[in-house]
């Protein structure tokens, strides 16, 4: 294994390359001899979809969030909540930490909203059929400080809740680091569903100890 990962990193042990990783020693030596012969990293990084009566995994979305959120905040990658100045601070252990999920059906259509507690915003799924989910869009309305120890707005997202008020379906999301909400409208798209932020606001600024 370290021969093989040599080859790939040149020095897989530095800093910049899986020296920070934190891997578990509980599992990953596959053929009983004691060592690891398998890296196993900590997440939470991914959503699974499990089939209720046998508890087989039907759908993991592997990589995803962080390639979506890469892609879409290139400079607060992987940051640790709190400033993003943080670039892939939570990168060598639990990632973008998806912490909150909540479920709706609109018109035979399954969604899945699922929060990132480190990097922040949302991502939609459409779930339809558990075993082909579609990413339908990531939003974050977070704004971000980069100073020592102080939070933005809108962080951490941590609670979840669809709820429906006069024939229209909405998304609710409560923020732990910053204590304020966000409400978002789901809405039609040409072929799928999106979210439409509408409203949010602080209800209680509070710091995590």
């Amino acid at each position: 294994l370290i021969a093989d990962l040599n080859a790939i990193y040149g020095d897989f042990q530095a800093d910049d390359a899986l020296g920070r990783l934190n891997i578990t020693t509980l599992d990953g030596d596959t053929d009983n001899d004691g060592d690891i012969d398998r890296l196993t990293m900590y997440g939470t990084r991914s959503f699974s979809i499990f089939n209720g009566e046998t508890g087989a995994l039907v759908f993991d979305s592997g990589s995803d969030f962080e390639t979506i959120t890469a892609a879409a905040l290139p400079n607060a990658f992987n940051s640790d909540d709190s400033n993003e100045d943080n670039f892939e601070g939570r990168s060598d252990n639990k990632g973008p930490e998806p912490e909150g999920i909540a479920l709706t059906e609109i018109a035979g259509t399954t969604l899945a909203a699922i929060g990132l507690e480190r990097v922040g915003g949302v991502m939609l799924y459409d779930i339809t059929d558990p075993n082909n989910p579609n990413f339908l869009q990531y939003i974050n309305t977070a704004t971000f400080t980069d100073i020592e120890d102080e939070l933005g707005t809108k962080v951490a997202p941590e609670g979840l809740d669809f709820f429906e008020k006069d024939g229209e379906t909405y998304l609710i999301v409560s923020y732990e680091g910053t204590g304020q909400i966000d409400v978002f409208q789901v809405v039609p798209e040409p072929s799928s569903l999106a979210l439409l932020i509408i409203g949010g606001g602080l209800i209680a600024r509070r710091r995590r100890g």
